[in-house]
């Protein structure tokens, strides 16, 4: 995805937290080995597919469960995780039942197999249009996320969310004090290890890590030292992320956290983020099959 030329100058915020909007449903805990199916179904199509249609995500009909699509791909008995970009596909050809079809996020466990032509009829109609990668590790790349986020680079009234491809975000550290949301939990690097996703839901261009320990917080310094000045020494700006692995809520603050900018550019293996970039979703708002077939 890249940005319009026109949103080139385009006003920002400082900070957009999109985790506050109705489109954003409660937090909820992955069960098995299904947090591609967690971050890029469960949390970032429910959003998207709820905005477009006006929806409070609060309710099982509005939301979208994690197995109906993981269970395509998961060996049969839930040993194997998914790529949430299989699932993306799921979504385009075949769509998914809400919740309250399902009967639960994660109802009948890794092993089920829906059954009943009326709920796989419902689930027809949700469905996405494409899926789209947003390359990040540059300050134009950032620029077009942070755009995404705030208003779906269409203008509209609120943006959308992104999902990433990360470790668990086990490795926290604490916002400094006196500083912008100081004590609040971030990450200022990831690990060499892919092994979760977690999903991107605002940012704040104020927070910020003193990576060098000069005792002050910079953009324009070669804190590095590779003699280069680019998005690498960033101490300043971050996203916030909702992690759906360890017990939900429990994770960081309330199951939120910050990642810095920096960690967008930085080389993976090396701190930076997987393949440097994030993904995101567009649904169909309303979709109808032409030509369906029931055995009896």
């Amino acid at each position: 995805m890249k940005l319009p030329l026109a949103y080139k100058n385009k006003y920002l915020p400082a900070i957009v937290d999109n985790s506050v909007l109705i489109y954003f449903r409660p937090l909820f805990e992955q069960v098995h080995n299904e947090c591609g199916q967690a971050s890029g179904i469960g949390m970032n199509f429910t959003y998207e597919i709820d905005f477009l249609r006006n929806l409070s995500a609060n309710v099982e009909e509005n939301q979208y469960p994690t197995h109906y699509c993981w269970n395509f791909e998961n060996g049969g008995n839930g040993w194997y995780g998914v790529s949430y970009f299989h699932s993306f596909e799921i979504l385009k050809i075949n769509g998914t039942p809400n919740v309250a079809d399902y009967g639960g996020m994660s109802a009948g466990g890794p092993e089920r197999w829906l059954s009943g032509y009326q709920e796989y009829f419902n689930g027809m109609h949700n469905r996405i249009n494409n899926y789209y990668a947003i390359k990040v590790g540059t300050p134009d790349g950032l620029l077009t996320l942070k755009h995404w986020l705030n208003d779906h680079i269409d203008g509209s009234d609120h943006g959308g969310l992104a999902s990433i491809y990360s470790d668990s975000g086990w490795d926290t550290h604490l916002l400094p004090e006196g500083t912008p949301e100081e004590g609040k939990h971030v990450i200022i690097e990831w690990s060499s290890v892919v092994g979760h996703a977690l999903t991107i839901c605002g940012f704040n261009d104020s927070i910020r890590y003193d990576y060098n320990g000069d005792g002050i917080y910079t953009n324009d310094v070669d804190i590095n030292e590779d003699d280069l000045i680019n998005m690498k020494d960033w101490e300043i700006g971050g996203l916030k992320f909702a992690n759906n692995y360890w017990q939900g809520t429990i994770y960081a603050d309330s199951g939120f956290c910050y990642m810095m900018y920096k960690t967008l550019a930085d080389e993976f293996g090396d701190g930076g983020l997987w393949n440097n970039e994030v993904h995101v979703v567009k649904p169909k708002e309303e979709y109808s099959p032409l030509l369906t077939a029931r055995a009896v």
